[in-house]
């Protein structure tokens, strides 16, 4: 046998002979090469058969992905007058975009601040208030009496009384205000149209009036609180010093009906704030000094009940001092009464100023 290497090429031409079958898409019809190898020729050179079975694709076959993509990269990149697309000049540091963006709710932030700052304020408020008040009880507070009143009217008196009874009979009615007396409680019989009505308190407002009201019927009595208002009246002429005077005393009378109102239905004896005291005895004073000029133009009838008035109003604070020297609470009783009767002293005057 020859040792020479052959090759053999065989070539199969298109057969005319039509087939029932059909030829496939990818068939080629290319000759078909048949290479065998038996022995190497002189002029060729061995090798190694670890080699012959590592397959390297011709150079020319392969398809680098890498460049293409690199191509498209560029291809999208902003255009720029150097031609260069991958080094775009920097635009300066102060119109840099900030990376991290914080929205701040500012509206939101500033209503929790002015509302801290309120809260703050009337903490404040309140935590003078309980350093400056002995007792903690609310006082009002007095006006200085060298308040100017441009609209000069007797005052209308507004205040929340406790009732315990009412009658059409006023013989029954003053015999049981009467009664109601002796068994140490205050009382005054209030006159009306048809009925008479027994008050046994007065407050200042519908908060101590119920107090009030609570305090007498855990005393056996039935109340009830109830708004009671006397209308002021207009100023005649020359009767503008009384209409002041009587506006300085409405003052006066809050202030006895809030402090006594409150200090009676206590559980404990309490002590009034010595500032609001020493208020209180200034503004007493001044309307003791000053109340014969003021009703000086007044007519014979109010002047008398004016000066009775007068006398109830600074007997009645005399009680309330009274009551800080020695805390018996038979003086805030007495204020209490004092109160009651200037509620039937006040109408007596206003229905008699305009008497000629």
């Amino acid at each position: 046998m020859s040792d020479q290497k052959h090759t053999m090429n065989f070539k199969f031409s298109q057969s005319n002979k039509k087939s029932n079958r059909p030829a496939p898409d990818n068939e080629s019809h290319n000759p078909i090469e048949v290479c065998s190898w038996d022995e190497p020729t002189d002029g060729e050179q061995v090798t190694n058969p670890q080699e012959e079975d590592d397959f390297e694709p011709k150079k020319d076959k392969v398809i680098d992905f890498t460049d293409k993509l690199k191509t498209k990269k560029t291809g999208n990149e902003p255009f720029w007058d150097d031609g260069d697309r991958s080094r775009a000049p920097k635009l300066p540091p102060k119109n840099r975009k900030n990376k991290i963006q914080l929205n701040v709710p500012w509206p939101i932030i500033g209503a929790v601040m002015s509302a801290v700052i309120v809260g703050l304020g009337l903490g404040v408020v309140v935590f003078q208030f309980f350093i400056n008040d002995d007792t903690g009880y609310s006082e009002a507070a007095l006006p200085a009496q060298a308040t100017v009143y441009t609209d000069v009217s007797f005052p209308s008196l507004h205040v929340d009384v406790v009732q315990g009874a009412a009658f059409t009979d006023i013989d029954t009615a003053q015999q049981v205000v009467d009664e109601t007396k002796d068994k140490g409680f205050p009382a005054v019989l209030i006159p009306g149209d048809e009925s008479q009505y027994m008050f046994l308190g007065v407050a200042n407002d519908q908060t101590k009036g119920t107090k009030l009201s609570n305090y007498f019927g855990d005393n056996g009595q039935e109340t009830y609180v109830k708004t009671y208002t006397v209308e002021g009246g207009e100023v005649t002429v020359g009767g503008e010093d009384a209409a002041t005077w009587y506006t300085n005393a409405n003052a006066v009378y809050h202030f006895l009906s809030s402090v006594s109102s409150e200090l009676m239905v206590a559980s404990e004896s309490g002590s009034i704030n010595e500032d609001n005291l020493s208020q209180l005895n200034q503004s007493v004073e001044q309307l003791r000094n000053s109340r014969d000029v003021a009703f000086s133009q007044m007519n014979e009838l109010a002047k008398e009940n004016s000066l009775r008035y007068a006398d109830t109003l600074f007997t009645a604070a005399s009680a309330l001092n009274d009551y800080q020297t020695s805390n018996n609470h038979e003086a805030l009783e007495h204020v209490q009464q004092g109160l009651l009767q200037l509620i039937v002293e006040y109408e007596e005057v206003l229905t008699s100023i305009n008497e000629v």
